[in-house]
């Protein structure tokens, strides 16, 4: 039976969540990217620690109806005294999020993904040499039916020093990559704030923005928390705008109630690329003092592939373990031992369906 050997094409993230309460830790508090730290489960240490590790499987182009068996290989450096681990679909986005306080949407979605595509106990493990988990038909069924995932771009994640509540202001930045598509912003509301308008427009020697919008998305304030740590949201222009790297850009929002709409921001100009400004009344501009907003640009950058999130028992059904060490660590894409997926898939009749991986030598 052919097989074919696809590995990671990215180095590993991990989001991370810890408070002194199992409940509010699993539910997502203080939630870090440790990018790019490859544990998964989790672990008791004055708090508890919940690890999720996500991994991009490039695309297969093997249909799920022709692969006979799948098993993602992975090169354990410790293992914990107890858990089981599984395969979940990751959520279809780039773990971006600093977030100390409240509770992140990205984690949240993630949460969510609660049907395993295959597990491995403790028992089973061994130390400095490579695991395998076999994906059950869940698991396949998944490889290659993420069409894309999220690269982000820009983007100042400190956790805010303060709020923001004018009728229009505006953050510039200075993008790497030529197209932008999404664009995250911390935020509150009071109240019902009605809706917010974010334009893309070029930035002007001053960092304000200037001339026509070059994409606009409106979003309603409902469902937007009204927790004082305020939460991290989306805005999207619909489809993938073209930009020139190197040149400056300004997000501009306008706020359609802005005493209840808080946009929250970082003392300090933590972000080299840009400046906050605002609008003083009549179109006049001027600079945010030292002030930048809490954003993130970003846009789909990747290929089809696969999300998937390595995460223990205990975080996927949620019960609350009697100990706390339950978190395992392997090596990522960047090391030695990198982990990788294997394929095993059926011909038909004697016959190749595949010739694009014939002609590449794959079979």
């Amino acid at each position: 039976m052919p097989s074919v050997i696809v590995y990671p094409t990215r180095s590993m993230s991990v989001l991370s969540s810890s408070h002194g309460t199992w409940a509010t830790a699993r539910n997502g508090y203080q939630v870090r990217n440790l990018y790019p730290n490859p544990v998964a489960g989790i672990k008791f240490v004055a708090t508890w620690w919940f690890y999720r590790n996500f991994i991009w499987v490039p695309e297969i182009n093997i249909p799920p109806a022709a692969i006979k068996s799948a098993k993602f290989y992975f090169y354990c450096t410790n293992i914990p005294s107890g858990g089981v681990w599984h395969l979940t679909r990751g959520v279809d986005n780039e773990p971006i999020i600093d977030q100390v306080g409240g509770t992140d949407p990205d984690w949240d979605d993630q949460t969510a993904q609660a049907t395993s595509g295959g597990s491995i106990d403790r028992a089973s493990l061994v130390l400095n040499a490579y695991n395998a988990i076999t994906l059950n038909a869940t698991g396949i069924s998944w490889l290659d039916q993420d069409l894309a995932i999220y690269k982000t771009d820009q983007a100042q994640l400190l956790f805010p020093s303060a709020e923001h509540f004018l009728a229009d202001s505006a953050q510039s930045f200075t993008p790497v990559y030529d197209k932008i598509r999404y664009v995250k912003m911390r935020c509150r509301i009071l109240a019902a704030a009605g809706d917010t308008t974010l334009y893309l427009k070029l930035a002007d020697a001053n960092d304000y923005p200037t001339g026509p919008a070059l994409a606009t998305v409106v979003r309603t304030s409902a469902g937007i928390t009204n927790s004082a740590s305020g939460r991290w949201y989306i805005w999207d222009f619909g489809s993938e705008i073209p930009i020139t790297p190197g040149v400056k850009y300004c997000l501009e929002l306008k706020m359609s109630a802005p005493w209840n709409f808080r946009l929250q921001e970082t003392a300090g100009n933590p972000y080299a690329g840009g400046k906050s400004t605002y609008d003083t009344g009549g179109g006049v501009w001027a600079a945010n003092g030292t002030y930048d907003h809490c954003f993130a640009e970003y846009s789909e950058s990747w290929p089809k592939g696969t999300w998937l999130c390595l995460k223990g028992d205990r975080d996927l059904t949620g019960v609350e373990p009697a100990h706390g060490d339950y978190d395992v660590t392997f090596q990522s894409p960047a090391q030695a031992n990198p982990p990788y997926l294997v394929i095993d898939y059926g011909v038909g009749g004697g016959k190749n369906p595949y010739p694009d991986l014939m002609a590449a030598g794959v079979i």
